[in-house]
């Protein structure tokens, strides 16, 4: 994904768990003030750190977190409103990804309970 975003037009930012405060700030900032077009972040630094991001509309995890938490409480580690963004997307990479899903999270926590708009991939 990374080598994809260097070629291309779109802005966009990383953010990982070693990140400073300051980092942080200046990265949400630009995210708020629309300079950016995505963030990709690590699930460490959600668990961890866990900085609100706001005005957020689509929510993309490139495999379901390891965390249930993570997944269950997408909208306070997301938006400082408590808001669930208005999509959900998870992609599942491999056949493992699935079944750690379906072992960490009951059917209606996955879907009815996150978002009213959830789209799960399975990229096998």
């Amino acid at each position: 994904v990374l080598k994809l975003l260097a070629y291309s037009n779109i802005a966009w930012g990383f953010i990982e768990e070693s990140a400073t405060l300051k980092e942080i700030t200046q990265l949400r900032r630009k995210l708020e003030s629309g300079a950016l077009n995505f963030l990709i972040v690590t699930e460490r630094i959600l668990y961890y750190r866990q900085p609100p991001f706001s005005k957020l509309q689509n929510v993309i995890f490139l495999s379901p977190p390891r965390s249930p938490e993570l997944l269950i409480n997408t909208g306070k580690y997301f938006n400082t409103k408590l808001e669930i963004p208005r999509s959900l997307i998870v992609v599942y990479t491999r056949t493992a990804d699935a079944t750690r899903l379906g072992n960490c999270f009951p059917p209606d926590v996955c879907v009815e309970s996150i978002t009213r708009k959830t789209t799960m991939f399975l990229n096998e």
